[in-house]
């Protein structure tokens, strides 16, 4: 949180005014070493780009090698999947909300787990061949845009505080410069997504 040097939360890198008592109480699975793996990617802020490298040469290496191979049938496991990161979705939207609503911190997480709780299910009914109404789908679509409009505003703004009213802001501005660059990116995919599948130039490519 940007805030004149106040900070409430568990998750920054500063000094932190918890809350006394504590509104937000972990359960056994939530407790985490955090300062511990918050010093390891500290160290090591290259992993996430060696990852994203693997996993690129993984997706393409694997999309040539079935190009001559019969597809796989995975529609149950589509919908099993979707469904797990729906409740997954709905159980941390109903944990974290729970502190937002007190010091606003993690914001954009939980507003990421709301809108997941949302769109899973609609992918794991489709998964199961039910037919979604079309105003619901571009409904969700458009959610899923005004989720990344929100995120990237988060992030301008903690620029601002950073650089232009120079306050303290207890995120690191090469995070925030990045994290831009993601959700503008997201932001540009999420809305030539709607605009080319709900409101095509050509109406016969409407589906």
């Amino acid at each position: 949180m940007c805030a004149n040097g106040t900070v409430i939360s568990e998750w920054s890198y500063v000094p932190l005014d918890h809350e006394d008592p504590p509104v937000f109480i972990s359960t056994w699975l939530e407790k985490v070493d955090d300062p511990g793996w918050k010093t390891y990617m500290k160290a090591n802020k290259n992993i996430p780009f060696y990852a994203a490298i693997v996993y690129l040469l993984l997706i393409f290496g694997l999309k040539g090698f079935m190009k001559t191979r019969p597809a796989f049938e995975l529609r149950k496991p589509l919908v099993v999947w979707n469904w797990t990161l729906a409740i997954f979705s709905m159980i941390g939207f109903y944990r974290m909300g729970q502190e937002l609503g007190h010091n606003r911190f993690n914001a954009t997480t939980v507003i990421n787990y709301f809108v997941h709780s949302i769109v899973y299910p609609y992918f794991a009914l489709r998964a199961m061949k039910i037919r979604v109404p079309r105003r619901l789908a571009m409904a969700l679509t458009s959610l899923q845009l005004v989720q990344m409009l929100i995120g990237m505003l988060v992030n301008i703004y903690s620029i601002y505080v950073v650089s232009v009213q120079q306050e303290f802001c207890a995120r690191d501005s090469y995070t925030i410069k990045w994290s831009i660059g993601v959700y503008s990116s997201f932001v540009i995919l999420f809305a030539d997504f709607l605009i080319n599948r709900y409101f095509p130039k050509n109406k016969s490519k409407r589906l």
